[in-house]
């Protein structure tokens, strides 16, 4: 919540608003949150071609359940992108110039040299159809999911080892009572 208060603070100062998406994306991808079950609908949606054009979430969110998740993972998404394409202060150098009176799409001009509709074509051609669902997540693999998914495949280790150990010591207990080997 945060977030939305310093954001609402940039667009009563600059006297501009920020595009509803722009607002969302953020401020999600600043908290860091990870992906919650359930979540994952953008990739199905890119792949058939159903993404939300941004002019649709300037202002609002979709009401429907479904469209409204692809909403926020695919603001998220496209913060993201502006993250990982442009400089590491661009997404900070965007909301000073909010701030200071400029228009969103004025302020990511002057920091991206992109209009909203080439970011919104750059991001769609980032994700092309040659990304999986598997490239999906690892664009998303952060620090915490790593250290899950490396002690996941070491539990499962162990769980095999130790079911490899009990089935010899099974066999030695066999052959030292004489049974089958």
């Amino acid at each position: 919540e945060l977030c939305h208060l310093a954001i609402g603070a940039i667009e009563r100062s600059g006297h501009r608003r920020v595009p509803y998406w722009f607002n969302e994306g953020l401020c999600v991808h600043i908290s860091g949150r990870l992906p919650l079950p359930g979540e994952g609908w953008l990739p199905q949606y890119i792949a058939r071609d159903i993404a939300i054009p941004l002019v649709d979430l300037q202002m609002r969110f979709p009401e429907n359940s479904t469209a409204m998740r692809v909403a926020y993972e695919q603001s998220v998404d496209i913060v993201r992108f502006l993250d990982r394409n442009f400089s590491e202060t661009t997404i900070k150098d965007i909301c000073r110039r909010v701030a200071r009176g400029e228009t969103f799409d004025q302020a990511l001009l002057a920091e991206t040299d992109l209009s909203m509709e080439q970011l919104e074509q750059n991001w769609l051609s980032s994700l092309g159809m040659g990304n999986t669902l598997i490239a999906f997540f690892l664009r998303r693999l952060d620090i915490f999911a790593l250290i899950s998914i490396l002690a996941l495949v070491a539990f499962m280790r162990y769980l095999i080892r130790r079911s490899r150990g009990l089935k010899r010591l099974e066999r030695l207990d066999d052959m030292e009572q004489g049974g089958p080997a």
